[in-house]
């Protein structure tokens, strides 16, 4: 490439515009790896004659340096200008893989289906066909592509393999893929330790995942993500000190990570630093991700309360349980104990009973005895007659529970049955 390169240079000053010889230029320092050499030159070449060749290798080329917008207009300008070309599969994979990066992913799973018509089953294609289907939460889909693709070792045939386990709720399974393909080498090696870290997370196995990412040394667009893991098994781990400098070292890398925004939040927070923790969480009202929404409206109304302002926290707590999202019980059951100490036991309830449905196991005790300190607060108060063996008294007591069940709405569904009571026990002839 030295050498075609030293050919053409007097060829390019004696003919500056013949297209040819700025793509060979630009073919010369794609070789080379010398990207944006390439890209200037292939667009020169463009610029004198439309080439299908030319504008493919501009948008491999722009691929290299992440300009997807680039890649998606070469590649679509190719397609447009044959229809018999001969790299036409590797353009719609390329449009597919670009289209998938810039969050189209309607239009990546129909580039990706045409390029699979013509090299149907073919490996990287079809694994990014699942990729996207799995991107878009399409599970039953993304499992059928999948299974178009012999069994394979290969680290993207196991890491595909692991997030569909991961997203059926099989982490056992999930986490012996991704540890599979944590052996191999390269970015793919990273992504499955990551992976295998978070299941055994999943599977409160904190000392396993800790031995997943020991160690690691993540390339550029991992790295903020594997400090962040460091951080959350340290937190889990208990030790602050260390959560901290791993979230802050991730921030340093993405100052917009939500989870490590979220990770700082929850230590300030332990620590008493509300304002501090409130801070950290408002910056992820914002974020793509519902659940990490969810965990910032819910931080955020945990310093409301740690502050004694318990209607700003019942405010945010309530925002949390708007956002869309998965439900872990966390937020009703911090509403029924911010409602309890408002004094509204019958919304407690209600809040609390969910919760109890939803929190892990190991929590359900706790919101127990917060759901019965709630159910007491509501027994009604009132004096029993001495002697309920008197028609007299028991109609007393059928009247008094009337008039307490009407005066809630919540407690309709239990006034029926008393009227049908007190009814009976007030005819002369029962």
């Amino acid at each position: 490439y030295d050498q075609a390169l030293t050919s053409l240079r007097p060829t390019l000053i004696e003919h500056p515009n013949v297209a040819r010889t700025h793509h060979l230029i630009g073919m010369c320092h794609f070789h080379r790896e010398e990207w944006g050499d390439a890209i200037q030159a292939f667009e020169r070449a463009l610029s004198i004659k439309e080439i299908a060749q030319t504008h493919f290798y501009a948008g491999l080329a722009a691929e290299q340096v992440r300009r997807w917008h680039d890649v998606q207009r070469h590649f679509s300008r190719a397609l447009s200008m044959a229809d018999d070309l001969p790299f036409a599969f590797d353009l719609h994979f390329g449009l597919g893989r670009a289209y998938r990066e810039l969050g189209r992913v309607d239009k990546a799973a129909k580039e990706l289906r045409s390029a699979l018509k013509m090299l149907p089953n073919e490996f990287d294609a079809t694994l990014t066909l699942a990729e996207v289907l799995l991107d878009q939460g399409r599970m039953t889909a993304a499992a059928e592509v999948a299974a178009t693709v012999a069994e394979s070792s290969r680290p993207r045939f196991l890491i595909v393999n692991g997030r569909l386990s991961q997203a059926q709720g099989n982490y056992e399974i999930a986490l012996g893929y991704y540890a599979q393909a944590a052996t191999g080498a390269g970015a793919a090696s990273v992504t499955g330790a990551l992976g295998a870290a978070r299941m055994a997370l999943s599977l409160n196995r904190v000392e396993e995942a800790a031995g997943y990412v020991a160690g690691v040394d993540s390339p550029d667009e991992q790295a903020a993500e594997l400090e962040t893991l460091r951080g959350e098994i340290a937190e889990l781990r208990g030790e602050a000190e260390r959560a901290r400098n791993a979230y802050e070292r991730a921030l340093r890398l993405d100052p917009r990570r939500p989870d490590a925004l979220l990770g700082l939040g929850r230590i300030a927070l332990e620590a008493g630093e509300t304002d501090t923790a409130a801070a950290h969480f408002v910056r992820v009202f914002a974020a793509p991700d519902s659940a990490h929404r969810q965990q910032a409206w819910w931080g955020a109304g945990q310093c409301h309360l740690r502050s004694g302002d318990l209607a700003g926290a019942r405010h945010l707590f309530e925002q949390a349980l708007i956002v869309e999202g998965p439900r872990t019980g966390e937020v009703n059951w911090a509403l029924g104990r911010t409602a309890l100490e408002l004094g509204d036991a019958a919304e407690a309830v209600v809040f609390l009973r969910d919760a109890i449905e939803l929190v892990p196991p190991s929590f359900r005790t706790q919101v127990q005895v917060t759901l019965d300190e709630a159910l007491l607060r509501l027994a009604p108060v009132w004096e029993l007659p001495a002697n309920l063996d008197d028609p007299e008294g028991v109609l007393e007591v059928l009247t008094a529970l009337q008039r307490y069940l009407g005066s809630d709405t919540r407690l309709s569904d239990f006034l029926e049955p008393t009227q049908r009571l007190h009814i009976a026990m007030n005819s002369p002839l029962s």
